[in-house]
């Protein structure tokens, strides 16, 4: 008989003499390759992977790290690394990747080589999400992946969409072959269950055995493989979950059976064995779709954007560029019919577009010069210039990406306590079981192993492991399909508890699209001048009255040095050695401590003022609208306590109150204060702000939520952000937690209550076993069905 591979378990050919000691026991390799593997995970004391692992590793290639280094070429790593304070961000889908074991190897081995601490890897997605330093390149990365044997593939949608798609045919397969064999079982044991009562000659009865054990084969070993294998795979690991019940009950019976039609005489349960597996598989298959729904949406996104661009060149013709040379400042047309593969500004031309992929919004949105547009939106009119402003993994579309793999990475703590109690029903269960089969010893011994049967199977903790999940990734895929992108499941556990909700103004109750509406000039005839500098300083400003200002004026922007952003109050910076300031009063007076500001008049707008050393050379008046039906949304959350905390200034958060409703504002807030403010509110605050200017509020709030019309992925820092849209979202947003809240109260509820009435009639002797199988699997069937209810609930627009 030959050896197998240590490492891959493959057979070693003939004469191939591979050997070497492995902690301290000599081992026989297929290939110096899978020796090298080896040696690397013995050198990094991480040998316990081979006792954990449930498939054989992946047979490793020959290492070639230069293919890697071209990762490192900034054009080329700006399409999938995403950067920011110094990190950079890398999605990774892994070949070769088949159970815990797999990922724990991977993380282990690139936080011993290369120190990375923030590695994720889901298993079920063969994704992998990376964050590392400056000290470390992507093509490092690459190649320790890749030395341990697994493919490392820059997100590929096809490939993604490919194995998606595989296994969906898989469950699909799987359950036919189920469904077909139960109802050819089942008819079978009809005949037998009638010729018990009435009478049936042996070779008959024991032709229907026979016939039965045929078509439970495939369905026990190809249908019910998952169930088998998972099992098998947890109990290598000393660990249960809630396939050990059903691979013992449905190996159990199936084997018992196979045993007394062999013997010709004795209890079978192929009945059982047919009827567990495929209720079970459909439970199973409407899980999974579940989850891929949310998977394709991914995709769909990532193979929206086209492979190259026009680009245009300097005497004014346009030429075909691969999308990964193009840059910010570079100006591209977009033709009709196109998506556009970039964030930019329109420079010239207008024309109509549709984002209904970044926003759920359905209707086209007409944009003009000087309006942004972003990637993944689709220009159906007429063809416009474009000057880039993002490309590559800065994107809203590569945001928006990144928030849904993150989102999927994570589980809630619900899910995670619902596991643990899973796992400790599970081993009651085996203990009754057992249990059960020695008390029926004493009462009637040929009933034992039935009694037994019927306890695994009617008591197995599908339902109560389905019950949090199912109902949390429905919310959330329910919430995505309307443009509202929750990050982590947890959000909407924490959304039933708040008590008070902190409104900004700017951008949240208030429109956040600010007009000029009066401007003043130290001297008229450098207006233009002026202009050029307020663009060139407020360029580095992501607010939306910098962002107003940035686009007033159609002329270039200037060099600037020492640049500074003032969260809430402005900019400042140096242009051919003179300091300059934009911003509010508290800026110019904290800049230029010497300078008088006159008193402006601005009592419906926001007040703006230009300085330098000299003094004021401009002052500006913005006027930012409310948004429409505030009070209408107000009446909608009386249930909560308002607050409204802004930088602006008096008047107009005032004013805005009152439109309101609300009592308790406070305005010429710095984003210290407003987080003093919420740490002394007694309760669970929610802050719903632009997230930009209020990165440590929503950092602290219990839940965040983050509204933007330009760029609404930069704030990272909020648990909910709001493609399109504001706080008229919100009364959607707390029905959709009361009501996922409900239905995983109505799933656990349903379990426990199953689980508790089945108990008593299984080890009594009531529940045949194929009564229990329908009954566990119509339960957990149940729960499924019961947490895709959400689906029906209406659209925010419907409840606005």
């Amino acid at each position: 008989m030959s050896e197998h591979c240590y490492h891959c378990q493959a057979a070693i050919p003939v004469g191939t003499a591979v050997r070497a000691s492995i902690e301290g026991e000599e081992r026989a390799f297929c290939c110096h390759a899978c020796l090298g593997v080896a040696e690397l995970i013995s050198s990094c004391d991480l040998s316990r992977y081979y006792a954990v692992r449930e498939n054989a590793a992946p047979r490793p290639q020959a290492q070639n790290d230069a293919k890697w280094q071209a990762y490192d070429i900034a054009e080329i790593a700006g399409q999938y690394v995403h950067q920011q304070d110094g990190q950079s961000e890398i999605h990774l889908y892994i070949e070769g990747i088949h159970c815990g074991a797999c990922a724990w190897l991977i993380r282990s081995v690139l936080k011993e080589q290369l120190g990375l601490e923030e590695v994720f890897v889901n298993v079920s997605t063969a994704r992998a999400e990376i964050r590392y330093g400056e000290n470390v390149k992507l093509s490092q990365i690459l190649a320790a992946i890749a030395s341990l044997g697994y493919v490392p593939n820059l997100f590929s949608p096809e490939e993604t969409e490919r194995r998606q798609n595989r296994l969906r045919n898989q469950h699909l397969l799987r359950l036919i072959v189920a469904g077909l064999g139960m109802m050819q079982v089942m008819m079978f044991a009809t005949g037998l269950y009638t010729g018990d009562y009435y009478g049936i000659e042996r070779q008959y009865s024991q032709l229907l055995r026979w016939i039965s054990l045929l078509c439970t084969t495939p369905v026990f070993f190809y249908s019910g493989l998952p169930f088998l294998q998972n099992a098998w795979a947890a109990l290598k690991m000393r660990r249960v979950n809630m396939d050990v019940p059903v691979a013992f009950a449905i190996a159990g019976a199936y084997f018992a059976s196979v045993y007394h039609t062999l013997i010709g005489q004795g209890e079978i349960y192929f009945d059982s064995v047919t009827m567990f597996i495929f209720f079970l598989s459909i439970s199973r298959f409407l899980e999974f779709m579940t989850h891929r729904r949310a998977r394709l949406n991914d995709i769909r996104f990532a193979k929206l954007l086209p492979e190259a661009v026009e680009r245009r060149e300097a005497d004014g013709s346009y030429r075909l560029y691969p999308l990964a040379v193009i840059q910010n400042g570079d100006v591209i047309r977009i033709l009709p019919a196109q998506t556009i593969a970039i964030d930019g500004v329109i420079v010239q031309g207008s024309t109509r577009v549709d984002e209904a992929m970044l926003s759920g919004e359905s209707t086209a949105v007409s944009k003009a010069e000087g309006d942004s547009v972003l990637a993944g939106s689709h220009n159906l009119a007429s063809p416009v210039d474009v000057q880039v402003s993002a490309t590559g993994q800065e994107t809203t579309l590569a945001g928006i990406r990144r928030l849904m793999a993150r989102a999927e990475q994570h589980k809630s703590v619900h899910i995670e306590r619902n596991q643990e109690i899973a796992n400790w029903t599970i081993l009651t269960v085996l203990i009754l079981a057992a249990l059960g089969y020695v008390l029926w010893q004493f009462i009637a011994p040929e009933r034992a192993f039935e009694i037994a049967l019927a306890i695994l199977v009617a008591t197995c903790p599908c339902a109560l492991s389905l019950a949090t999940p199912a109902a949390l990734t429905a919310a959330m895929n329910h919430a995505h399909a309307h443009g509202i992108l929750i990050k982590q499941s947890d959000t909407l556990d924490h959304l039933p508890a708040v008590r008070h909700i902190l409104f900004d103004k700017t951008g949240t109750l208030s429109e956040g699209d600010f007009r000029l509406m009066d401007a003043h000039f130290a001297d008229e005839q450098e207006a233009d001048f002026l202009w050029q500098i307020v663009k060139s300083l407020q360029m580095h400003s992501p607010h939306p009255i910098a962002w107003a200002m940035s686009r007033h004026s159609p002329a270039a922007a200037l060099p600037l040095d020492n640049v500074q952003q003032m969260p809430s109050q402005g900019v400042c910076g140096d242009y051919q050695g003179q300091t300059w300031a934009v911003g509010n009063a508290a800026l110019i007076r904290q800049v230029f401590p010497h300078l008088t500001l006159p008193s402006l008049q601005a009592d419906t707008g926001v007040a703006v003022y230009l300085a330098n050393a000299r003094g004021l050379q401009a002052q500006f008046v913005f006027a930012d609208p409310p948004r429409a039906d505030l009070a209408h949304i107000m009446a909608k959350l009386s249930g909560y306590q308002l607050h409204i905390a802004s930088g602006d200034k008096s008047e107009n958060v005032r004013r805005i109150a009152e439109i309101c409703g609300i009592a308790d504002y406070h305005a010429q807030m710095l984003p210290q204060d407003k987080l003093h403010y919420l740490q002394n509110l007694d309760t669970e605050a929610l802050m719903i702000g632009d997230g930009i200017n209020d990165a440590p509020v929503m950092a602290a709030a219990a839940v965040s939520v983050a509204v933007g019309k330009a760029n609404p992925l930069s704030q990272t820092q909020a648990d909910i952000v709001l493609l399109q849209g504001g706080p008229e979202l919100l009364p959607y947003l707390f029905e959709l937690a009361q009501r996922a809240r409900r239905i995983m109260r109505q799933n656990l509820f349903w379990a426990s209550f199953y689980n508790a009435l089945v108990v008593p009639l299984a080890i009594c002797g009531y529940l045949t076993p194929w009564i229990a199988a329908l009954g566990m699997s119509a339960s957990s069937l149940l729960v499924v069905l019961n947490a895709l209810r959400i689906s029906r609930m209406p659209a925010p627009k419907e409840m606005a």
